[in-house]
C-alpha cells in the first residue's frame, strides 16, 4: 500500500500548483525604479513653422520611482539645443518720401533669415499615473519598462545657457541677464519597450501656465503665456 501511494504523493505538488489563484488586480505594481538616458525632439515647431525651424533636439537623464502601485515620480535633467532659422531684427531704412499733406512714407527692408544655435538647460519632474498598466498585465500584454498609456502633471524649469550672437539683437554668446521659463501642464503619453533596454515614448503636453523670466532676446521683464509640445523620445534603461 505504501508503494502504491507514492505516485499519488508525487502528483500532489502539481495539483496544488494548478489550483493557484490568479494575481489580484490590486496586487499588480509597476517597476520599482527605472533610470536611463533619452534623446528626443518636439515636432510642434517643425510642423507649425517649417520655414524657420530646423531640428529641436534634447538629451536627458531620467529616473522613475514607484510611489504607489501604479503611480510614479518621474524626474529628468538634461540639455535642449535648438538649431533654429529665424529672421533677424534688422530694419534698414531704404528711402523716405514726403507727401503733400505733410506726412512722410518710409520704405524699409527686413534683414534676411539667419541660422543661429541655442542651448538650454532643463529640469523636470512629474507625477505619472500609469492608466492601463494593470489591465495590460491581466490580459497578458507586454508591460516591460512600465509600458502603456500614462497621464501626468509635469513641472518644468529651463534656463538659457548659450545663444549664438545675432547683431544687433543678441551681441554675445552668454545671456546678458538671467532668462528662464517655469511651466506647469498636463501630459498624456504612451511608452513601448523594444528589446531588453530600449523604449520609445510619445506624448502630448499642454502647459496653460508658462512664466517667462527676462526674455533677453527681445524684451525685459516677466510675462505669462501657454505652450504645446508633441514629443517623441527614444530611451535606454540601464
Amino acid at each position: 500500500m505504501l508503494l502504491a501511494g507514492l505516485p499519488l504523493l508525487a502528483l500532489l505538488p502539481a495539483v496544488a500548483q494548478g489550483e493557484e489563484k490568479p494575481m489580484a488586480k490590486q496586487d499588480i505594481r509597476i517597476a520599482k525604479t527605472l533610470q536611463g538616458v533619452r534623446i528626443g525632439t518636439d515636432v510642434v515647431p517643425m510642423v507649425t513653422d517649417p520655414a524657420t525651424t530646423t531640428f529641436p533636439l534634447s538629451v536627458e537623464y531620467f529616473r522613475e520611482d514607484r510611489i504607489a502601485p501604479v503611480l510614479s515620480l518621474h524626474s529628468s535633467v538634461g540639455v535642449r539645443n535648438l538649431f533654429d532659422r529665424t529672421r533677424t531684427e534688422w530694419v534698414e531704412l531704404e528711402s523716405s518720401t514726403s507727401q503733400p499733406d505733410g506726412t512722410t512714407i518710409y520704405e524699409t527692408r527686413v534683414g534676411a533669415p539667419r541660422t543661429y544655435y541655442n542651448l538650454d538647460f532643463r529640469l523636470g519632474t512629474e507625477l505619472r499615473w500609469h492608466i492601463n498598466y494593470r489591465n495590460r498585465v491581466l490580459r497578458g500584454k507586454h508591460t516591460r519598462g512600465n509600458g502603456g498609456w500614462f497621464l501626468s502633471v509635469p513641472l518644468e524649469f529651463t534656463w538659457s545657457a548659450l545663444r549664438q550672437p545675432s547683431e544687433p539683437t543678441v551681441k554675445q554668446w552668454t545671456p546678458a541677464c538671467f532668462h528662464g521659463t517655469l511651466s506647469l501642464g498636463v501630459k498624456v503619453g504612451y511608452r513601448y519597450a523594444f528589446g531588453e533596454h530600449w523604449h520609445v515614448e510619445a506624448s502630448a503636453l499642454y502647459a496653460p501656465l508658462r512664466v517667462v523670466f527676462n526674455d533677453f532676446y527681445y524684451r525685459q521683464g516677466t510675462y505669462i503665456d501657454d505652450e504645446l509640445q508633441l514629443n517623441v523620445k527614444v530611451g535606454y534603461v540601464f
